[in-house]
């Protein structure tokens, strides 16, 4: 397993005497560990993990749980709500009127 440059200057750095020195002592170090952590803020990443935009209609054609819930309708034609029963309920209660 590779560890990176940090933690392996971490565990050179580390000594029991940091632990009971000054707080400003203490403070310079973790700052000087930090900011040899994070060396260059403005270095790209693009070369290390490039961006990907990807539409929504990608992602779901990949995703395994969307096709299992989908898949196995294959192609509904759509409803025609004039012919359902629940229209059929409902019309009573929304008691329309034919236009005069």
């Amino acid at each position: 397993m590779m560890t990176s440059d940090c933690e392996n200057n971490f565990d050179e750095n580390f000594d029991v005497e940091n632990l009971s020195g000054s707080l400003e002592d203490l403070v310079g170090t973790f700052d000087q560990k930090i900011s040899h952590c994070f060396k260059n803020l403005n270095e790209t990443t693009e070369e290390i993990a490039p961006i990907q935009v990807r539409s929504q209609d990608e992602i779901m054609s990949e995703s395994q749980i969307w096709w299992t819930l989908t898949g196995n309708f294959g192609n509904m034609p759509p409803l025609d709500f004039s012919k359902t029963q629940t229209r059929r309920l409902q019309l009573p209660a929304l008691n329309l009127q034919p236009r005069k």
